[in-house]
């Protein structure tokens, strides 16, 4: 069985997401003031909804 992290939007829409980096398979942490999930590994932030790596 695998973690998964859920994130609840402001408007009330959930998401499941993956916390595992697809870069480098670390698991990927929290930052409720970015709203963003972190790889400690590489330092790469990602979308709370998407595995899309934040800019």
């Amino acid at each position: 069985m695998r973690k998964a992290g859920v994130y609840k939007s402001d408007e009330g829409a959930v998401f499941q997401v993956d916390i595992v980096c697809p870069h480098m398979g670390c698991e990927l942490t929290w930052n409720p003031d970015e709203r963003s999930r972190n790889c400690p590994c590489h330092s790469s932030r990602f979308d709370y909804d998407t595995c899309s790596t934040f800019v």
